[in-house]
This record gives C-alpha cells, structure tokens and sequence, in this order.
C-alpha cells in the first residue's frame, strides 16, 4: 500500500510534482520511498538497489525527515564519497528545507581532526613554529579566516593548508583541554557537537560512523536510525575500524618474540613446563 505521506510529495499529483519546475514524477523513486517509510515506521532493515536516475537521495531523505521530525527521533545519514556529502548537503537538503514545509534540523558531522583549535591557533604564533615563508603566509591566511568564518572546518579555508601547517592549528583529541580551554565558549568542534544533539538528520561519512562504533558510541549522540547510501563501502570502512591488520614480518616477528628456533629464545624458554603442563 503506497503511502499517503510520500505521495503527497512525490506523486504524479504530490507537490514536488508538480509545483516545482523541472521535477519529474518518477515511479521507482516513489516505491522506494515508501518502502523507506515503511522501514522507518516497522523497525526493520531494508536493503535497496536502485539504478542511476532513480533519485534515491530524496527518497530516503523525505521519509527520514518525516519521522524524525514526527517522532522526535534522530536519523543518521552516512556516505562515502565526499561528491554524494556535498550534494546532499548543498542540493538536496536546502531544496527540501524550502518545498517541503517542515521545520527540521540537520548538521554534518566531522571528526575531530577537521576542526581549528583556536587555541592552538594562538599558541603556534606565540611559539613561532613556522619558519618558511610558505608556511607563514598559510599561517596568516588561517588566522585571518579563523575571525570569519562560522564552522572552522579545514575544507572551507580558501586555501589547500600544508599538512605540517594544519597539524599545529588544527584540532587533535589527546591535547583538547575541553572546559578548562581558554577558547572553550568559542570553539568550533563543540558549537558543532552542540548543533548535532539537536539535529534531527546528521550527515556522516562512513568512516566516522564506524569511529563511532569502535569508540562505544563516544563520538556521535544517540541516534534512532541510520540509512547508508553507497553501501558498497561499508565493508571497507568497518574493516579499517573494526579490523585488525598484521603482515606476514609483523606475524613473524611475534612469533619469534614466542620462541625463535635458530637462537632457541623467546618468552616460551622462560615457562616452567613442569607447572604448566598443558603446554
């Protein structure tokens, strides 16, 4: 049974259809949007395969701001590529903000390491770390966006930063002093955690919401649902988060640490067989 709520939109007669010049009613898009709908109101998984054209950027994202925003709920959208990030939220979300008559919240989300640290911003002039003529004019170039600009991300300077530049001025984990930094009622990686607990969509690359899972939830707020587009990727970013990695010299080398038959040494030499002997 197609649903009332997505026909109103995408159906022949719905008001994307035709209220919106150079949108086309399509009937794949539509069934998959339903069937989104249907996943999201039953709790249960969906799987969905859908061919180029089909649209399915809107197609999910309607029936997510529909429920979230009916149910109080938060819905996570994860991609992989930064292109599908872009469009989503550069077109699509800003063209349902305007057509579609709900208020709803959303908010991309980063990892920590894409941020300014203000911070360490005023303490790399203070130390004068950059010695370069290259490295001083991004310094410069920096300190001068930092005063405009509103999020602080990396990918917005107008510039491409040098990594060892971005590495003294950018964000890092194990050296954030949360409340105790002077910049905290300014800093730009907790004004965004801010707007993510009260978003009803967060947009997330596939990698950070594999972070998420290996942290124990740590990094992202509680959420209710998730949809993955470019699904395809997933495996590859579990496995970098989730996965552990070991070459045939680092499997060697421990095993020598265990016993290493040519100098007849190794942490097993030191076992007293007799009180272990299961070994």
């Amino acid at each position: 049974m197609m649903s009332k709520r997505v026909e109103n939109y995408l159906g022949k007669e719905g008001s994307l259809s035709t209220g919106v010049e150079g949108f086309e009613f399509r009937q794949q898009q539509m069934h998959m949007a339903a069937a989104v709908e249907e996943a999201f109101d039953s709790a249960r998984h969906l799987i969905v395969e859908a061919g180029t054209g089909t649209g399915k950027s809107l197609a999910y994202l309607i029936p997510a701001i529909l429920w979230a925003v009916e149910n109080n709920k938060k819905v996570v959208i994860s991609t992989y590529t930064k292109t599908l990030q872009h469009q989503i939220l550069n077109h699509d979300i800003p063209f349902l903000k305007e057509r579609l008559g709900i208020d709803f919240r959303y908010a991309l989300c980063l990892g920590n390491e894409n941020y300014l640290s203000l911070r360490r911003l005023k303490r790399s002039a203070q130390a004068g770390l950059f010695t370069q003529s290259d490295e001083e004019k991004q310094w410069d170039g920096i300190f001068n966006w930092a005063s405009v600009t509103e999020t602080g991300f990396r990918s917005d300077l107008p510039f491409e930063v040098l990594p060892q530049v971005w590495e003294e001025v950018g964000r890092q984990k194990d050296l954030c002093l949360g409340k105790n930094c002077e910049t905290h009622s300014s800093c730009f990686y907790f004004k965004a955690r801010k707007k993510w607990f009260g978003a009803h969509l967060l947009i997330v690359n596939h990698h950070l919401f594999f972070a998420n899972v290996a942290n124990a939830g740590a990094v992202l707020p509680p959420f209710d649902a998730v949809v993955f587009d470019e699904a395809q990727n997933l495996e590859e970013a579990a496995t970098q988060f989730l996965g552990l990695e070991i070459s045939n010299s680092s499997l060697a080398y421990l095993l020598d640490r265990l016993h290493n038959p040519r100098t007849k040494r190794g942490l097993l030499t030191r076992v007293d067989h007799d009180s272990v002997p299961h070994l």
